[in-house]
């Protein structure tokens, strides 16, 4: 399990840069809101996420199965960075404190539910 913990933190650092360019391009480009920007932004560094786990990490082959699984999984993950999002503006702060948030937060809780609930079979 330490050899797929190392593999998934090599990735979950791919995905944190995919994360940020998106949600630059969100905000700064397109000018959504910061909560639709970090949302949307986890959910397509997500799907990103799902190919090189499951290629490299967990070694699986493609399955409809766990796509479906992981896009639940990943829908429930993108509400969380949504959510994480929407209390720090709450509370006055700039959104890139949620990024901090979701950066350091969500990796642990995602690995979790992915190697329970997607990548079990």
């Amino acid at each position: 399990m330490l050899t797929e913990i190392i593999k998934y933190s090599l990735i979950g650092i791919t995905n944190v840069l995919v994360l940020l360019v998106l949600v630059f391009f969100f905000v700064r480009i397109l000018n959504l809101d910061p909560v639709l920007a970090n949302g949307a932004a986890y959910f397509f560094s997500a799907i990103n996420s799902y190919l090189m786990n499951s290629f490299i990490t967990f070694k699986k082959s493609f399955s409809y199965i766990m796509l479906t699984r992981f896009l639940i999984a990943s829908i429930f993950l993108s509400l969380c960075a949504s959510v994480i999002t929407e209390v720090t503006l709450r509370y006055d702060y700039d959104y890139l404190v949620s990024l901090f948030f979701i950066i350091f937060a969500l990796p642990l809780l995602s690995f979790f539910i992915l190697m329970c609930l997607v990548f079990s079979e």
